[in-house]
């Protein structure tokens, strides 16, 4: 229920809130077998009957002190009994991998909702900058995160991306470059990626952290700023940006890339630039890093007040229109527009990025609107009375500069975050 409802949830500490002693030891043999639980807080149960003894005069403050230490060993050893290995391994194991290999290992256990791995494998040309560290890291694991061999990076970074569109941002790939022309063929792709609001993960190598061998072949150097690398030119493409230096910088750098990729409304680019030095460092990482994790899409309902007020305005209107953008696609709400159109019998006009939110032979879809729009249909949004905007941002194309649609007053929805 937990992962369903809330799956940004890292761990859980389990209360005891006074319980008798064999029913916390029952319960907590259970709880350990779950990945969420990461501990247990336990107070009352091993010194609450002592100190209320104390408290009234009745124990002395040796023979209390007696008491709660037997009741913690007691506590303890009840507790570890039946599966002192698995209470181990959870609080104490670490496995050693270099930070490659840690990054790969996260990578290929990150699921959908589906049970499929959410990146479904990764892009990469190898030189200079990623080949002894990721290149070795992903060869050892292709069977759990294929790759790909590609002869361009930015035809490979528009092939991630296309398979995250067709997808409907349900899942991704990952795309590895060599240092410095290697990385900047990327950008353009990223660009693409971060307008149109769809997830891949950009992992390009970068300078070493340790500035050792420095200049690198390629590398290009700004003699102001010892801390830039080409691979600055990502972060205003990027919805989340990240120069890995050190292999446990991964411990929040991984999940906060996963928790942009996932996220409806952050949704876009992650881009990891990962010193080459530091792929190669090995770090002593928790097992429970590695441990498999599903993302859920969250499903925000829009505010009341605002969906009652854009209810009101639609009920006046004479000549509605509603604009249908990708974000019907992304939310999978194509059925659901499809009723309110026909419930209401209000007429749907198409950006490009929501192409087939209606059937394109429905008689009530309008077709493309816009800079790519037809007469007919721009004509008739440019007379209407009100636009509602479903998973739509309104922009250049799709508006015409605002000259398409200055007369009417524009609802915009955005199902997958549900704003208005």
């Amino acid at each position: 229920m937990i992962t369903r409802n809330d799956p940004h949830t890292r761990g859980i500490v389990i209360l005891g809130l006074g319980a008798r002693e064999a029913e916390l030891a029952a319960s907590f043999q259970l709880a350990a077998k779950q990945p969420l639980v990461k501990g247990f807080a336990v107070g009352r149960t091993i010194f609450g009957d002592a100190a209320r003894a104390w408290m009234k005069g009745e124990m002395s403050d040796a023979d209390a002190v007696s008491k709660w230490l037997n009741a913690t060993s007691s506590f303890a050893a009840s507790g570890m009994q039946q599966e002192p290995a698995l209470w181990k391994m959870r609080m104490n194991r670490t496995i050693r991998l270099t930070a490659a290999q840690a990054m790969v290992r996260y990578i290929a256990a990150q699921l959908t909702e589906d049970g499929e791995p959410f990146v479904a494998g990764c892009w990469a040309i190898f030189g200079h900058g990623n080949v002894a560290g990721l290149g070795e890291a992903l060869y050892a694991s292709r069977n759990a995160l294929p790759t790909y061999r590609g002869r361009n990076e930015q035809t490979m970074a528009h092939a991630a991306i296309a398979y995250s569109k067709q997808l409907r941002r349900k899942r991704t790939m990952m795309v590895t470059s060599s240092i410095e022309p290697g990385a900047t063929n990327m950008l353009t792709a990223a660009a693409l990626a971060h307008v149109n609001r769809l997830p891949v993960l950009l992992v390009p190598g970068d300078v070493f952290a340790n500035r050792g061998p420095d200049p690198v072949l390629q590398q290009i150097e700004d003699f102001a700023d010892g801390t830039v690398s080409v691979n600055d030119v990502f972060k205003p493409v990027s919805r989340y940006f990240d120069r890995i230096t050190r292999p446990e910088q991964l411990l929040t750098a991984l999940p906060r890339a996963f928790r942009t990729m996932t996220d409806p409304a952050d949704c876009g680019p992650v881009t990891l630039a990962f010193c080459q030095d530091a792929q190669a460092e090995a770090y002593d990482f928790p097992v429970s890093f590695f441990e498999p994790k599903v993302w859920y899409s969250r499903r925000i309902r829009p505010d009341e007040g605002e969906l009652s007020r854009v209810a009101e305005v639609l009920k006046a209107a004479r000549r509605p229109v509603i604009v249908a953008g990708g974000g019907v696609h992304y939310a999978d709400a194509t059925e659901t527009l499809k009723a309110f159109a026909e419930a209401h019998n209000i007429p749907v006009a198409e950006t490009q990025a929501g192409k087939s939110a209606l059937s394109w032979d429905h008689p009530l879809n309008l077709g493309s609107i816009g800079v790519t729009g037809g007469e007919p249909v721009n004509d008739i949004c440019s007379d209407a009375d009100v636009v509602l905007g479903v998973g739509t941002r309104f922009q250049d194309f799709t508006t015409g500069s605002w000259g398409l649609l200055c007369k009417p007053k524009a609802a915009d929805h955005q199902p997958e975050h549900g704003r208005l």
